[in-house]
C-alpha cells in the first residue's frame, strides 16, 4: 500500500491505493521493475479503476498504509473451502 494527495474540485485529498493490481487479468506488482512502469503508474492505474481509499488526513492515510496488515482479518480458515466468499 501506498499513499498520496491529489487534488480534487479544489481540495486536496489523501488516497491509499495498492502497490500490486491487476492489469488485463494479470498481477503487477508496481515496485518490481521487470514490469517497467513510471513513479506514477500503481496511483494512476488506481484512480482510473476506483481502486483506491479516501482520508481527510494524511496521517491517517499514512497510519493505514503502515497498519493495514494488523487489523486485516486472517482468511486461513478457508483455505481449504472452494467457491466461499470471504467478504
Amino acid at each position: 500500500m501506498s499513499y498520496g494527495t491529489i487534488g480534487f474540485d479544489n481540495e486536496d485529498v489523501n488516497i491509499v491505493y495498492p502497490l500490486v493490481q491487476e492489469i488485463n487479468g494479470e498481477l503487477h506488482d508496481f515496485t518490481d521493475s521487470k514490469y517497467k512502469h513510471g513513479k506514477w503508474d500503481a496511483q494512476n492505474n488506481a484512480l482510473d479503476n476506483h481502486d483506491y481509499l479516501e482520508f481527510t488526513d494524511p496521517y491517517f492515510a499514512d497510519y493505514f498504509t503502515k497498519n493495514y496488515k494488523q487489523y486485516y482479518p486472517d482468511f486461513s480458515q478457508y483455505e481449504k473451502e472452494e467457491n466461499k466468499r470471504i467478504y
